[in-house]
């Protein structure tokens, strides 16, 4: 087995654990344990690169020669565009730890030198640093409400009975909730729980489920919630009894729980039919959009609504609504100014 350290000079390692060892202990706020040994290996990875391509031996050396630090961040060969931000983000890191009063001035100076980039998406900043862009990923689409409703309708078309219930009431949840993949797939009707909301609230039903080691209670749409309640009664006239285990069956005997492949098959066909092309986070921002905008949530209650860590993701969720929303201020400033 090679050594994966082999390309880097003792300095290098010692610097990179000194630099781990000050971010462990760095107040008031300490790092954790798993963000400093990322950064730790982001900066060996880097260090590597550097070898190989004949630069100084030492982060500090290649703090100090911008140029070819530069060149490393934007012209990186075959390596993923992610990685390289990676590096770019601990070597900052490191400077503000190591490099003491020099390291903003350090920063800027290779940030000077890093050139516009082809990104991703229309909104999405121009500098930055990376690799070849990861081509499997789909540029973000701007949905909203009236799409979600359409989605779920084309879900329906053309099939009658359980069928287009079973599949209304499932592509519902992609569009109306903020359930993942995953957890639309293991939903069991033990885990929702119905209550008599005012006509004025958005969610009639509670869907439990696991996120980050501990038991959460999301909302689920009035939308959605009244497609389940259908599919509820629907089950519970075939078999005559209350519904339970898996929500989500095929409708031939033995009634198997459908699997990754057949839920995304009958989300796949759904969007087809309304010619759209969206990824689960594209619907997902649809939702909160449609959250923020007619019933006044703010970042923080979307945070508790959609179940995330913290209120920068729901920031990054939008981000796309967000520009189009600058776009159209722009848009009409620019009428109001022309003569």
């Amino acid at each position: 087995m090679s050594d994966p350290y082999r390309d880097l000079s003792r300095q290098a390692m010692a610097e990179i654990h000194l630099f781990a060892a000050r971010r462990l202990l760095q107040l008031p706020e300490r790092a954790p344990l798993s963000r400093v040994a990322s950064e730790a290996g982001a900066l060996r990875a880097l260090m590597r690169r550097v070898a190989l391509l004949g630069g100084p031996g030492t982060v500090a050396e290649l703090s100090l020669q911008a140029d070819f630090c530069a060149r490393v961040l934007r012209e990186p060969g075959r390596v993923r565009a992610a990685y390289v931000r990676e590096w770019w983000r601990a070597l900052r890191e490191f400077l503000r730890v190591m490099a003491g009063s020099e390291a903003e001035g350090r920063i800027a100076a290779i940030e000077e030198r890093l050139v516009p980039r082809r990104t991703r998406d229309w909104d999405e900043a121009e500098r930055v640093a990376g690799g070849h862009l990861e081509s499997a990923r789909r540029p973000s689409q701007l949905l909203f409400a009236e799409d979600l409703l359409a989605i779920v309708e084309r879900a329906r078309e053309g099939k009658e009975g359980e069928h287009a219930q079973r599949d209304g009431a499932m592509v519902s949840l992609f569009c109306w909730s903020s359930l993942r993949t995953g957890e639309i797939l293991a939903l069991r009707w033990e885990d929702i729980q119905w209550e008599e909301a005012p006509d004025d609230s958005p969610f009639t039903a509670w869907s439990r489920c696991r996120r980050r080691g501990a038991e959460r209670w999301l909302p689920v749409h009035r939308r959605a919630a009244d497609a389940l309640a259908l599919l509820h009664a629907v089950w519970k006239r075939t078999t005559d009894r209350k519904p339970e285990g898996r929500v989500f069956r095929s409708l031939h005997r033995p009634y198997w729980p459908l699997s990754d492949r057949e839920i995304y098959v009958i989300l796949n066909e759904a969007l087809s039919r309304a010619a759209l092309q969206a990824s689960r986070r594209d619907l997902l921002a649809a939702y909160a959009y449609y959250l923020k905008t007619t019933h006044g949530y703010t970042v923080l209650d979307l945070r508790e609504i959609l179940g995330f860590g913290e209120p920068k993701h729901v920031r990054f969720l939008l981000r796309t609504h967000d520009a189009w929303e600058l776009n159209r201020k722009a848009d009409a400033l620019e009428k109001r100014v022309q003569p």
